[in-house]
């Protein structure tokens, strides 16, 4: 937060550096006033946009790795970085939300730096979103950071799960991931048909909606294994990756 705060102040400074050799030209005060509250408005915007007010935790980093395995296994890997922007929090929470068929299970915890984590429905439902609580951190204080690993194992034979990969931006986050890794099962992906966007929330008919905003980047790191890269992803929005099975691939096809 140090750091970025330090940048806004050295834009503030160079934008009056700039506004008195706009004033010394033009000789006109009210000009270069103009001129420095349109660069302090930009830099104070600029700011708050990646520390919003009123939010107790930052997500440094948020990596999320859906790997395909053999006979309908998936599993969904989410490694996360957070900063406490406040001491003394109670919990943080997540959710979760599987469109496949067959079973699901609710996340594990497999590394925790000390958190515990407490999941309200150990069964979730098809289609149904689903909370997730991170406690033990009412002993930390603020800016101290720590990392937690999930895991989500699902199994899903007919590969009826709408493919794509998506996460809702809840709270500030500097740096999010998105990977599909097919490695297991090669082919088992339409390479051509893989898309990324960003989505903006929306309002509508009494459901929420979603509405393109961009296409992203997708960037293949390795065999049947492709990321997609997000600096500073917007609260709000909804960043997904999808893409269409091969030809032919059914639950006792693929793999």
């Amino acid at each position: 937060m140090k750091d970025g705060l330090v940048k806004e102040l050295f834009t503030c400074v160079l934008a009056m550096v700039c506004t008195g050799l706009f004033q010394i030209y033009f000789d006109n005060i009210y000009f270069s006033g103009a001129l420095l509250l349109l660069f302090l408005i930009t830099a104070a915007a600029n700011w708050l946009r990646s520390h919003p007010l009123g939010y107790q935790v930052l997500t440094v980093d948020r990596k999320m790795t859906l790997k395909l395995f053999p006979a309908g296994q998936f599993q969904s890997t989410v490694c996360v970085k957070e900063r406490l922007l406040k001491s003394k929090v109670d919990f943080i929470g997540g959710l979760y939300d599987w469109s496949g068929g067959g079973t699901s299970s609710s996340p594990q915890l497999v590394d925790g730096d000390g958190v515990e984590l407490f999941t309200p429905q150990p069964n979730p439902s098809r289609g149904m979103v689903q909370p997730y609580y991170l406690y033990n951190l009412f002993g930390r204080e603020r800016g101290e950071e720590f990392s937690y690993v999930l895991e989500f194992n699902h199994f899903d034979p007919i590969y009826s799960l709408k493919p794509f990969y998506s996460f809702v931006v809840l709270r500030p986050c500097k740096s999010l991931t998105l990977c599909l890794d097919a490695s297991a099962i090669p082919n088992v992906i339409n390479e051509s048909s893989l898309s990324a966007e960003e989505m903006k929330k929306r309002s509508g008919l009494g459901q929420l909606e979603y509405r393109f905003v961009s296409n992203l980047t997708i960037e293949s790191v390795a065999s049947s294994i492709w990321i997609v890269a997000i600096d500073k992803p917007i609260i709000g929005h909804r960043y997904v990756l999808q893409w269409e099975w091969a030809n032919g691939i059914s639950g006792d096809k693929a793999g």
